[in-house]
């Protein structure tokens, strides 16, 4: 066993606790925005997506009503190249109708099924975030203080070589001799 402590690596030891903490300040941003961004996505598909294809339903289903009310006035007035055209318009608004449909019906059953799917993962982001707010300040803590032991034993140790003795304070128990250093 050696007598003494290898402590020529102070230095790296408090660049790892400055990259620790540097680290975990990362590691939270990241973390807030990861929250954040569940919410939004939750946001985003109950109110956006949903509001916004119910209003492409109602507006495509009025374009394919006016669509098909053309091609009956274009049917009662014998124009047969209009009404080849007025058949393939009809059925692209159907066809933009049935995509409305489609959406609103997959948007209906990610409603049914986010929070079942999101609610694992976010989960573990909150035991990750646990861990990061709880024992990365730890581990800072607990390097800090072994930063602070082993600057105090180099302290001890400078010019003396192996073996050597605390350096004395000016605390003493005797107060005479307190008074005769003044």
């Amino acid at each position: 066993m050696a007598d003494q402590a290898n402590v020529g690596s102070i230095e790296k030891i408090e660049s790892l606790r400055s990259t620790l903490l540097l680290w975990t300040e990362r590691a939270n941003h990241s973390l807030a925005e990861a929250h954040e961004e569940v919410s939004r996505s939750r946001t985003w598909l109950m109110s956006d997506r949903k509001t916004y294809w119910l209003g492409e339903q109602r507006r495509r289903k009025k374009a394919l009503e006016a669509a098909e009310a053309e091609l009956y006035n274009v049917q009662l007035s014998n124009m047969q190249d209009s009404a080849a055209h007025q058949k393939l318009v009809v059925r692209r608004r159907k066809v933009l109708l049935d995509e409305s449909e489609e959406k609103l019906r997959a948007i209906k059953k990610w409603m049914q099924n986010f929070d079942s799917r999101v609610e694992p993962l976010a989960r573990k982001l909150n035991s990750l975030d646990h861990e990061v707010q709880n024992q990365m300040p730890q581990a800072a803590a607990y390097l800090h203080d072994t930063l602070r032991l082993l600057s105090e034993y180099a302290s001890m140790n400078t010019g003396s070589g192996k073996g050597a003795k605390p350096a004395e304070t000016s605390e003493s128990s005797d107060p005479a001799e307190d008074s005769s250093d003044a």
